[in-house]
């Protein structure tokens, strides 16, 4: 994958310089092991987006194993008429579809996403100005949700999102299922609870979007900040 996607990376300011004895042996490894750390600093990834076309790329082996997973996961957990959508437009080869990749740490919020998002948007006018394969007309984008373990008599248990701002995504999706994937390597929170705390459960919730309709949810989601 190349050409349309970001990562989000600490900038690293150059302003430390060290005035004492450079002949002070000591103090240089110090200076070094910063130096060294400093650099380990600058190239840690806190997070990634992209978008990979599930249409052109359909016959390489990921995107054929990601879409069988979508086909099975989809034929297995969502209503027939999302069924049936999803499968026709993956088989539907005039018109692309692309899943839409955004990681980022748990601590980090969605204010890091928002310049993400439009960058990839921007790149993704740029590549199709270009003829290359980034038109599309509906983007996948999967979610990692924790539900909340329904407690006796409680009616309305709460949904997590990791990434809060997918919430309004998935508001504006035409469609969505989610699947379980609790023991399958997806733990939920860490930590340990008191009796009376929230539990969660582990989910993926698979949205299928329209990308004329993602700069709208952008605006939604600054407006929600």
């Amino acid at each position: 994958q190349n050409y349309v996607g970001s990562v989000i990376k600490q900038v690293m300011d150059d302003d430390d310089d060290d005035d004492e004895d450079e002949d002070d042996e000591k103090d240089a490894e110090s200076r070094m092991q910063q130096a060294i750390d400093t650099e380990d600093d600058a190239h840690q990834v806190f997070g990634v987006s992209t978008i990979l076309n599930l249409t052109s790329r359909k016959d390489e082996a990921p995107i054929a194993g990601l879409r069988s997973a979508l086909v099975e996961k989809c034929g297995t957990n969502a209503t027939d008429s999302t069924n049936h959508l999803i499968r026709d437009i993956l088989g539907n080869e005039s018109k692309h579809i692309g899943l839409l990749i955004s990681e980022r740490l748990v601590n980090l919020p969605p204010q890091f996403a928002l310049p993400v998002f439009e960058s990839m948007l921007k790149e993704v006018e740029k590549a199709k100005s270009k003829n290359m394969p980034y038109d599309f007309a509906y983007v996948v984008m999967i979610c990692k949700v924790y539900k909340e373990k329904i407690k006796k008599n409680q009616k309305d248990p709460e949904d997590l999102f990791a990434n809060p701002e997918e919430e309004i995504f998935m508001e504006e999706s035409v469609v969505n299922f989610e699947y379980n994937v609790q023991g399958m390597g997806a733990p939920a929170f860490g930590g340990s609870w008191d009796e009376d705390d929230a539990q969660y459960i582990p989910y993926r919730r698979v949205l299928l979007l329209k990308t004329a309709d993602i700069p709208n949810i952008l605006n939604k989601i600054i407006q929600s900040l």
